[in-house]
């Protein structure tokens, strides 16, 4: 019992151990990515004015996709807003027809047991 307690404490040290080494790992790789990617645009063998225009060119082509993304997104949300409705008014007035449907069955059961209470009565 105090074997199984005292290892269970040394498996979960090594456990926080390895989860704080792996999000040093993980900040190591993202410092070295943005590094990389600073020092690519700073050192590339085109001149500033080309390198501000790629950047330029790139950031419109992203905002353009981002904006037809969008709309897509958003013409299929209507769509199926519009989809929804119809099944909404469809099962709607389906309901509507069982209601008067129940509605005139439960009048001629009345109908049938007053009539034949008045043959009872007869």
């Amino acid at each position: 019992m105090l074997f199984s307690y005292f290892d269970e404490k040394r498996r979960a040290e090594e456990r926080k151990r390895k989860m704080e080494k792996a999000g040093n790992v993980s900040a190591g790789l993202a410092i070295g990515a943005l590094l990389g990617g600073i020092s690519g645009i700073l050192f590339a063998p085109k001149s500033g004015e080309e390198t501000r225009k790629d950047i330029s060119n790139k950031a419109t082509e992203v905002g353009n996709n981002v904006k037809h993304k969008a709309h897509e997104l958003k013409d299929q949300t209507v769509e199926l807003q519009e989809k929804i409705k119809a099944n909404v008014k469809t099962r709607m007035d389906s309901m509507k027809d069982k209601k008067k449907v129940i509605e005139e069955g439960a009048e001629n059961i009345v109908d049938e047991v007053e009539e034949v209470a008045e043959d009872l009565k007869k």
